[in-house]
């Protein structure tokens, strides 16, 4: 598996702070699409399904299904996630499927990698100070090769 590693800061003063809003049926739909995945040890890892996409961290604490195999990255997009500590990173599933591409119906899964370090963390300050991390979000296809 290879993932991408884009720094998500090359531009942090060109973020626009804020994510966008995501109705309930473009999330359901998008949902249907694209499953979430967990990266351990530099492979993929499915999550257990859940119900609720908008209030829980599918990466914290969600146990793992199997390994996700016959996966290529494809993108990664920069990605905002608000928090109520700033040392605690709790994706939501509702938020990265609200700053998915425009063109998300390509692919069928994603996994994050948000901020590591305290380097990481305190190295967009502007977002750090609006109440939001800045994660990269890779999103995957089918490996169509045998």
């Amino acid at each position: 598996m290879q993932e991408h590693h884009a720094d998500p800061l090359a531009s942090p003063s060109q973020i626009a702070f804020g994510i966008p809003p995501i109705s309930d049926e473009d999330l359901a739909t998008r949902a249907r699409v694209l499953r979430p995945l967990v990266v351990r040890d530099g492979k993929l890892f499915e999550t257990l399904p859940q119900a609720e996409l908008r209030d829980f961290s599918y990466a914290w604490v969600r146990p793992l299904g199997g390994e996700a195999t016959g996966l290529v990255a494809a993108k990664a997009v920069v990605t905002l996630h608000t928090f109520e500590h700033h040392g605690l990173f709790k994706p939501t599933v509702a938020e990265v499927l609200a700053q998915a591409p425009e063109d998300w119906a390509a692919y069928v899964a994603f996994s994050i990698a948000g901020p590591r370090t305290a380097d990481e963390l305190f190295r967009d300050k502007p977002a750090l100070d609006a109440g939001l991390h800045v994660a990269v979000t890779t999103f995957y296809r089918e490996d169509s090769q045998p």
